[in-house]
């Protein structure tokens, strides 16, 4: 499970990255 996990964080990090900037900008402005 602790595999799993890292494995699934690291691929949503990518995925994020992939889509467009409009997540990411919101991302930014919630910080």
């Amino acid at each position: 499970s602790g595999l799993d996990g890292s494995d699934f964080e690291g691929r949503t990090l990518r995925v994020d990255e992939a889509r467009p900037p409009r997540k990411r900008e919101e991302r930014q402005r919630r910080y």
